[in-house]
């Protein structure tokens, strides 16, 4: 396998992103309203038009009242507001104004401010919000198809789910299971490094500025073994009682994603391990759950 490819399994949607630092990048895949006004991703300037794939926006919060119901406005996000709005997170990021599931108020804040006072525009901070909200959403399918084992290539320097000839016919078959994985064929994921910083829960204010533009992602990954190694610790000294394999299994059993083998070694890597572990992997939300039983797998 080339370098920077891994088996992965697909999800049902990605948000077209790739990272904005370091380089420019080449905008494959785009966002484009289904049947009404959207979210529509637009090719950068000198560029050749590409495919599109189409994927319905996120409704902004303001709506006007007509005929006894409410109407949502759409908001168009461009390619130089998605910019915008990276820049100014970084930049809320080193003040430590990211929580471990959203950003505080005074991030959104600024957020809209830059985006308004740069590209003279008038975006409320609900429109900045659902913006994000978006990404989280993408973030979650697309994390599955980096964790899941089946037989799909990751591109990791492409950005993009790789499939060719040889496995063609399990792309088919996954889309039997998900269809609407089916845009995101070869189709390279804008910002996407961007979108891993700004949407893990194991964020850390003290990341720098110049590791970030060399492999955000390789920072994100330290920083989680770091959170999770310094919760053990924490707990060593409380004693409490050693969870069984049939506890251990229930709770692993129940994780959406796993394959049987990936339940098997879990399950014996919590039955030997510190029972902190286990604890702390009940105490994590369900979405959150898969990624740290393969933290857990990994050589």
């Amino acid at each position: 396998m080339d370098r920077g490819q891994k088996k992965i399994a697909t999800s049902s949607r990605v948000l077209g992103y790739q990272s904005s630092r370091g380089f420019q990048p080449q905008p494959n895949l785009r966002l484009q309203p289904q049947s009404n006004p959207g979210l529509q991703r637009q090719p950068s300037i000198g560029s050749q038009s590409q495919q599109s794939v189409e994927l319905q926006a996120e409704p902004s919060a303001s709506s006007q009242s007509q005929r006894g119901r409410y109407a949502r406005s759409y908001v168009q996000w461009n390619r130089e507001m998605d910019m915008a709005l990276i820049s100014s997170f970084y930049s809320s990021l080193d003040e430590g104004l990211k929580g471990e599931n959203d950003w505080k108020p005074q991030a959104y804040e600024a957020a809209k401010e830059h985006i308004n006072t740069t590209l003279k525009l008038n975006l409320t901070k609900e429109n900045v919000r659902n913006r994000h909200k978006t990404m989280k959403k993408h973030y979650g399918y697309v994390n599955e198809i980096q964790t899941v084992e089946s037989g799909l290539l990751w591109d990791n320097e492409k950005k993009m789910v790789l499939v060719t000839s040889d496995t063609l016919h399990i792309w088919e078959n996954y889309l039997k299971v998900q269809p609407l994985a089916g845009p995101y064929k070869n189709k390279m994921i804008e910002f996407w490094d961007d979108i891993v910083v700004f949407t893990t829960r194991f964020n850390r204010r003290f990341m720098s500025k110049e590791k970030r533009k060399k492999d955000p992602l390789i920072e994100i990954v330290g920083e989680m073994a770091t959170s999770l190694k310094e919760y053990v610790e924490m707990k060593k000294n409380q004693e409490r009682p050693k969870p069984t394999g049939e506890e251990i299994y229930g709770v692993i059993s129940k994780i959406v994603g796993l394959n049987r083998n990936d339940i098997f070694a879990a399950v014996n890597r919590l039955m030997n391990g510190c029972p902190e572990q286990f604890y702390l992997l009940k105490s994590l939300p369900d979405d959150e759950k898969i990624d740290y039983v393969l933290y857990l797998l990994q050589p």
